[in-house]
């Protein structure tokens, strides 16, 4: 009877045993699937980016040697659980040798791997070509980047093909063009011809719009478009309307912006125009007084520095791009093979510097690469111009003076 008991605890014990073995066995197992599931979503997302802004980088690389430009399209990723596996099996040979039947043998070998992610890559069809790459960006992601807070002259400089700049009472308009075959040395030492004439504009603009303070814009007439934003001076009569944007309902309206009295109707480049304007600006200047170091090439136009107010005039060449070295490599927005050579742009700008009263301790290139930034926003026009709110009917000329 003890020897009965004995045996059957023993039983217990070594079923408690293997049930928490099995169940620390199946903790494990999920443990490792949860890693595994974190660490392939972090890779697809560092995939998708890798792809798309080297996508980016290398039109504009294109554009800046007029090259031809191509876009493709990048789906999604998806992975099934599980592994692929692979068997060679022999077997049902019938071996006979000299009347001896040696019968049936039988052998085989089996693999397995992980499964790879299923992607495809792509030309746009035409229709999503026209829509995508060609068509003018719409007046409503303008809107959101604006609204957003994204400093004003990168938004000006990149999305605004032409402006008309005309007095809110009445007067007459004046047309300006941002044309990037015109725009040399960052429109410095009184050059205001041409694309540099819209610079300085842009710029004068952006000034105003620091100094001013934003009311809601007012409510247009049934069937006409209005300004999605009006700035008036500090203090003035105005301010005592609601400070709260007004929500505009259209998406088909122009961008039309109020300053005080006067009006700029913008219209808007495609996603194509913006790259090419930016490798334009690469191009190298044989007459500039002052080349860039030959292991990079800068942008002939520059940008607010980031951390700078308007008025201290610090500016950042709109885009950078370096030979690619190991740290470019591992520490870039996006780098590219071109013309059998490497390139990175996009560099991390994780310094911060803040000197009260003393903008001079925090000028100077360490802190102005903004090309990530410019990025950034070219991805993101790419990404909402895929989506089904780019689908719209043609906007209206946004240089008609209602």
């Amino acid at each position: 009877m003890r020897f009965a008991r004995a045996l059957a605890s023993f039983a217990l014990v070594v079923g408690l045993a293997a049930c928490a073995v099995s169940d620390t066995h199946q903790q494990r197992r999920r443990e490792a699937m949860t890693r595994r599931i974190v660490d392939d979503a972090i890779a697809f997302n560092e995939a998708y980016h890798g792809a798309i802004t080297a996508q980016v980088l290398l039109n504009i690389m294109r554009a800046s040697e007029r090259q031809p430009r191509q876009y493709t399209s990048m789906s999604g990723f998806s992975q099934s659980g599980g592994a692929r596996g692979a068997s060679i099996s022999v077997g049902g040979v019938q071996l006979d040798q000299l009347g001896e039947s040696w019968g049936e043998g039988e052998f085989g070998l089996e693999r397995s791997r992980p499964m790879a992610p299923d992607y495809s890559v792509s030309p746009f069809a035409t229709q999503e070509f026209a829509n995508i790459v060609l068509r003018p960006t719409d007046p409503l992601l303008f809107r959101y980047y604006w609204d957003s807070g994204w400093n004003p002259d990168l938004l000006l400089m990149l999305l605004v093909d032409r402006v008309r700049i005309a007095p809110v009472n009445g007067g007459a308009p004046r047309d300006l063009r941002n044309l990037p075959g015109t725009i040399r040395e960052d429109c410095a030492r009184e050059n205001d011809e041409g694309g540099c004439a819209f610079v300085l504009a842009m710029r004068q603009l952006a000034l105003d719009l620091s100094r001013a303070e934003r009311i809601a814009a007012p409510v247009a007439a049934d069937g006409r478009c209005g300004p999605f934003a009006v700035y008036v001076a500090p203090g003035s009569a105005a301010t005592q309307q609601a400070r709260r944007p007004a929500t505009q309902s259209d998406p088909t309206c122009p961008v039309e912006i109020v300053v005080g009295d006067q009006r700029y109707l913008m219209a808007l480049r495609s996603l194509d125009d913006v790259i090419y304007y930016i490798g334009h600006l690469m191009r190298r200047d044989p007459n500039a007084s002052a080349a860039a170091p030959d292991e990079e090439r800068r942008a002939r136009l520059g940008v607010t520095a980031p951390g700078m107010p308007l008025w201290a005039d610090e500016r950042a060449p709109l885009f950078r791009i370096v030979e690619a070295d190991a740290e470019t490599e591992r520490a870039y927005a996006a780098t590219v093979t071109y013309a059998g050579r490497r390139f990175s742009a996009g560099g991390p700008n994780d310094r911060f510097c803040y000197v009260e009263g003393n903008l001079d301790a925090c000028r100077g290139g360490a802190y102005g690469d903004v090309s990530g930034t410019v990025l950034e926003l070219l991805v993101g026009m790419l990404a909402f111009n895929q989506s089904d709110e780019a689908v719209a009917p043609p906007q209206n000329s946004v240089l008609e003076i209602r």
